[in-house]
């Protein structure tokens, strides 16, 4: 039997395609398509009650976006009802703010640091709940019947973070230089098992990148970063980007996520 998967998702879906044409052959049973968009315009993107999703409304989107999706992959839609399976891939971790919660309280018993503002416990666990429900999808994505809906988030940031200047970063810098990596690697850790929960209390079933792509520290290895290019023209990012991946990334990721996908999809189908 094969089953039909449609990928969708920002540009986070670049590092997952590029990996697919790699590996391909060692998932003959699986027939996948792939729709995808910078996370600007993918956002604005929208589905209908028939199950087609993208560019519904033409008059809504600029000449510019029309041509990136026509030439990147030759239409404007996907139509989700035919598929067996959905993949909806890089919805934006609250991992950065997470980050910057912490960098910025002494949470009591917990991560206690004498000269920032003091938080409760209570209130630094109530913090990351309402980050983790800030992930989940619009309700148009909760409690499909069919297809079977997942998610993949968009990756960690890299560890080459930490030599990185940008504003973005300096929560986990701050975090990540002075905490035990343990510590970090627990806060992640207890950030992603919420979201999980969340998007489960909502029928939806999420996978997280394997252990294999982090570093000691809980963020992604500096490896897996180097070397990405983007979606729809392949050039590479720049090399202060330290949010997308590269090819190498989307083969354990892909590889580790199809066969889960799979093994859960028969369970239920």
């Amino acid at each position: 039997m094969t089953l039909k998967l449609a990928i969708v998702g920002t540009s986070h879906v670049a590092a997952i395609y590029k990996a697919w044409e790699q590996i391909a052959g060692d998932f003959p049973q699986l027939e996948i398509e792939f729709f995808a968009a910078p996370r600007d315009l993918f956002r604005h993107f929208e589905l209908g009650q028939d199950g087609l999703f993208g560019i519904l409304d033409r008059t809504l989107f600029t000449p510019k976006d029309i041509h990136l999706m026509m030439n990147t992959f030759g239409s404007l839609t996907v139509d989700l009802s035919q598929y067996d399976a959905v993949l909806h891939v890089g919805v934006m971790s609250q991992e950065t703010n997470l980050m910057e919660l912490l960098a910025g309280f002494s949470i009591d018993g917990f991560r206690e640091v004498s000269d920032l503002p003091r938080m409760s416990r209570a209130a630094y666990d109530a913090c990351v709940q309402g980050l983790a429900e800030k992930t989940r999808l619009p309700a148009v994505w909760h409690n499909w019947n069919g297809p079977y809906l997942y998610t993949l988030p968009a990756p960690r940031v890299a560890e080459t973070c930490m030599n990185n200047d940008h504003p973005d970063y300096i929560g986990w810098r701050a975090v990540v230089s002075t905490s035990e990596p343990a510590l970090v690697v627990e806060v992640l850790e207890d950030y992603s098992a919420r979201m999980v929960a969340d998007h489960a209390a909502h029928g939806i079933c999420t996978f997280l990148p394997p252990s294999d792509v982090f570093a000691a520290n809980g963020l992604t290895k500096a490896a897996l970063s180097m070397g990405a290019t983007s979606l729809s023209d392949d050039e590479p990012y720049p090399d202060d980007n330290n949010r997308h991946m590269n090819v190498d990334y989307g083969k354990i990721v892909l590889d580790y996520v199809l066969k889960g996908l799979q093994e859960d999809f028969y369970s239920r189908a």
